[in-house]
């Protein structure tokens, strides 16, 4: 690991590690869907927990990650069991 300011960052090489690592586990995954939208506030979560609830019903295995993907100041909008944010 490099220290780079106040956080540490992966080297190269694990990274490179983490990504096949990441990708072999997303191979596992048959179908992906992605909620987007370039505005925040719209729903996408709730359209997100809309969807897996009926697939869910429907006696399929769902899963959810809900990520801003670029930097937000907002509390993430669906809680997670047990983790208690951190700014």
């Amino acid at each position: 690991m490099q220290k780079i300011g106040s956080s540490t960052t992966p080297s190269s090489q694990q990274q490179d590690k983490m990504r096949e690592k990441i990708n072999q586990r997303m191979d596992k995954i048959k179908h992906k869907l992605i909620i987007i939208s370039g505005k925040g506030g719209v729903g996408k979560s709730m359209v997100a927990v809309n969807l897996a609830y009926g697939l869910l019903f429907q006696g399929k295995t769902v899963g959810i990650l809900d990520i801003d993907i670029l930097p937000c100041l907002k509390m993430p909008t669906l809680p997670l069991s047990g983790v208690v944010p951190s700014r």
